[in-house]
């Protein structure tokens, strides 16, 4: 049976042996950390940018090539074919359109995109057909008023003066291929092409 005597030692030896294992540990960490705080070690180097400081911050040329920066739309090349409103899965894209001046393309009036909701997930340039959305370089967009984050892109909504002109070159162009069509399939027509032809050769 243990006496008092012999607990108490194992007592005071347990809390001494416990103190012991505690200084080891801390030591083992501060080996690691100190030289880091101290800067006596190269891994320590600042790592805070302060923004825009444009030596530390990233460039658009530091950034990843499949980086998906700010939508923007080349309105010359689009189509109004509504593949992209279809796609965007969080409805972040107006689109609205009228008949243009060539007989199968269409006016693009209005094309909106609100970045403010997009999620630059990629799927509108993804389904574009001619290429004319894509993902730019540019990642700052910060601006005072939230309507700000409307980027606009449409052509505007055309006036009467151009659907008129619109209009009659269409008629002009009908009315040419209706020509040259009935010049094609007439005899006179083939045989002139004949003639045009051994002349050639």
């Amino acid at each position: 049976m243990a006496t008092p005597a012999t607990i108490e030692k194992t007592r005071s030896s347990g809390w001494l042996s416990n103190l012991i294992h505690l200084v080891k540990e801390l030591a083992k960490s501060m080996k690691a950390t100190l030289p880091y705080l101290m800067g006596w070690t190269e891994n320590h180097k600042e790592v805070t940018e302060e923004y825009p400081d444009r030596i530390s911050a990233r460039m658009p040329e530091d950034l990843p090539i499949r980086f998906r920066g700010i939508l923007n739309n080349d309105i010359s090349n689009c189509s109004g074919c509504k593949n992209c409103v279809s796609a965007c899965p969080i409805d972040c894209i107006r689109l609205e359109t009228e008949p243009g001046p060539e007989k199968n393309v269409s006016w693009v009036a209005v094309y909106d995109i609100d970045i403010a909701k997009c999620m630059f997930c990629g799927l509108c340039v993804e389904s574009c057909p001619t290429g004319s959305l894509q993902h730019t370089r540019q990642y700052e967009g910060a601006v005072l008023h939230l309507r700000d984050m409307v980027y606009s892109f449409g052509r505007g909504w055309a006036t009467s003066e151009m659907k008129e002109k619109w209009q009659s070159e269409q008629i002009s162009k009908e009315a040419v291929d209706l020509e040259r069509a009935k010049t094609r399939l007439s005899p006179v027509g083939s045989e002139f092409k004949r003639l045009l032809k051994e002349k050639k050769e």
